[in-house]
């Protein structure tokens, strides 16, 4: 027989930690995220609203890695280049998507390091 976990609506929640569980989540968790009856978790809150998948126009070939690489090697590490970038190198592709690619190329989630540094393109292969 499997056992309930504790918080599960309708499960004993004899247990005193429990209890205070339920009764802290009850007073500092938003509402919807909570059963109101008892202040276990609403498993549902948690759960992905939609999936989304990337379409064909969304995901980066070959072409589009090293047009990247030139844009950078033209432009730069800076907030400013990333849409000199796009305007020159790769239309139809937003700004926070140029950002996130040109830290997977660099190597680093911080650029801010890098603002003004420029990167010949052989630093990427």
């Amino acid at each position: 027989m499997m056992a309930t976990p504790p918080g599960t609506p309708g499960a004993d929640n004899s247990d005193p930690r429990v209890v205070w569980a339920n009764a802290t989540r009850l007073a500092v968790t938003r509402p919807d995220a909570l059963n109101a009856n008892d202040g276990s978790l609403n498993q549902q809150f948690f759960k992905p609203k939609k999936v989304v998948f990337a379409t064909e126009k969304a995901k980066w070939g070959h072409a589009d890695w090293q047009n990247l690489y030139k844009g950078i090697e033209k432009f730069g590490i800076d907030p400013s280049s990333w849409r000199k970038i796009i305007d020159t190198y790769c239309p139809n592709r937003e700004v926070l998507f140029i950002r996130i690619k040109a830290s997977r190329a660099i190597g680093s989630q911080g650029l801010n390091r890098y603002h003004g540094k420029y990167f010949p393109i052989t630093t990427f292969h």
